[in-house]
Parts: structure tokens; C-alpha cells; sequence
């Protein structure tokens, strides 16, 4: 295979090669610290009361609960999941739509950027990974 055309990072300076390996490492920390402390202000509190039509996580609230810490981390990524995609849950009557429009936009946009955050960190961390065992 000819590997011409694709970047090689094992050629560049050794401080970028730093900048693009702990980048994104540091991205998707950064996310994760955003979501930690989403799940331990009052917004979990808000985000929990904008939704209370929602079967589904009602459900999920009495299975989890909400005392310890990582109950509502994981709370918080049942509503970061039902605000990426609720047509899923509307569709099946899990959640009201009323419900999603009227969602706080701030907090909407928190959940946003915490999950690009993450997501976007861990696929770059393996992308560069991937060039770096191409090259290597």
C-alpha cells in the first residue's frame, strides 16, 4: 500500500507529535469534567424536572437513583441520549415532545458540547493512533 499520500506524524517535531497525542486526550477529559460537574450541580435537578413526563427515565431514576454520584452520572447520559435522539422516545410515547422543546436551551447546549467533547476526543485519540501504527 502506498502511504505517500498519508500524513506521517512519526515525522514531525517531537512537541507536535505531543500536541496530537495528549490533544485530544485532554479534549475528552475536559468533557467529562463538564459532565461530572452537570451531574453534581442543581442543573441535574432542573434537567430531571424539565423531563417528568418521561417513562423511560423515570424507570431509569427508580433503578439507578439519584443519591450517589455515579447514579446520576449515569441519569445524566440517559438524558444526554434521550436529547440526542428523541424522536425515538416520542415515537414510542416515552416522552412528551412539548417536553423536549421546552428543555433550558443552556442546559441543552452543556450536554451538547460535554458529549462532542468526549466523542470527539476518544475518535481522534484513535485516529492519530491509527496513522502512528500505519506509519510504524
Amino acid at each position: 500500500m502506498d502511504l505517500t499520500m498519508i500524513p506521517n506524524p512519526r515525522s514531525w517535531p517531537v512537541p507536535w507529535q505531543m500536541v496530537i497525542m495528549i490533544g485530544p486526550c485532554v479534549t475528552a477529559l475536559l468533557g467529562m469534567i463538564l459532565n461530572a460537574y452537570l451531574a453534581y450541580s442543581r442543573d441535574f435537578d432542573r434537567m430531571l424536572s424539565a423531563l417528568q413526563s418521561s417513562l423511560w427515565l423515570d424507570l431509569q431514576v427508580r433503578i439507578w437513583g439519584t443519591s450517589s454520584y455515579m447514579s446520576r452520572w449515569i441519569i445524566l447520559g440517559a438524558i444526554s441520549g434521550l436529547l440526542a435522539w428523541p424522536n425515538i422516545h416520542i415515537n414510542r410515547g416515552q416522552l412528551d415532545e412539548q417536553e423536549v422543546r421546552d428543555f433550558p436551551r443552556a442546559l441543552k447546549c452543556r450536554l451538547f458540547i460535554s458529549d462532542v467533547m468526549m466523542f470527539g476526543g476518544g475518535i481522534l485519540f484513535l485516529l492519530i493512533i491509527g496513522l502512528y501504527k500505519m506509519h510504524g
